[in-house]
């Protein structure tokens, strides 16, 4: 479950496994999109592959708890639309995550795609799927700068709150 606590996050206290590929919110400079590469073309390391899945779940979560923690006057519901993304690379499969917080406070990890990177003439056909893969990721992307938009508009007062905030919310939980 996630938890608000009074302290912040330290650094210096945890595993530095640092993300294959890092994609920042130019406008937030808040870290969105991760990825890991967990095997070449041939062959698959299982439990390299299964590592990256704990540090890619681990890396979404603690950027999606980093947005929340600075944004905690923010509606539930806006804050729950607020979502981090992970790509895994696991041979020729791409597949796209998602995570976002519930309203009881558990995180929610949705598989949005998979794609498969063609490596031959005859699979040249799979490179419209890799490319809808990219659209989707794109569209996200763009739902997300949207979002935060209102979230800081909510944190500001700008705008009337559409349900209790995110503190007011797990503090009655």
């Amino acid at each position: 479950m996630a938890t608000l606590e009074s302290s912040d996050f330290v650094t210096n206290l945890c595993d530095k496994r640092y993300a294959d590929a890092l994609g920042k919110n130019t406008t937030t400079e808040n870290e969105e999109f991760f990825i890991e590469s967990s095997s070449g073309f041939e062959k698959e390391n299982v439990n390299h592959s299964l590592g990256d899945t704990l540090k890619l779940l681990a890396e979404c979560s603690s950027a999606l708890l980093h947005v929340i923690k600075h944004n905690k006057k923010a509606s539930i519901d806006t804050i729950t639309k607020k979502c981090t993304f992970g790509v895994q690379v696991i041979k020729q499969t791409l597949t796209l995550t998602k995570v976002s917080l519930s309203k009881s406070g558990k995180w929610k990890l949705v598989e949005v795609r998979s794609a498969c990177t063609p490596t031959s003439w005859e699979l040249r056909s799979h490179w419209n799927i890799l490319f809808e893969m990219l659209a989707t990721i794109y569209h996200e992307l763009l739902q997300q700068r949207e979002l935060d938009v209102q979230i800081t508009n909510e944190v500001c007062r700008l705008v009337e709150l559409p349900s209790v905030s995110v503190v007011d919310h797990f503090s009655n939980a």
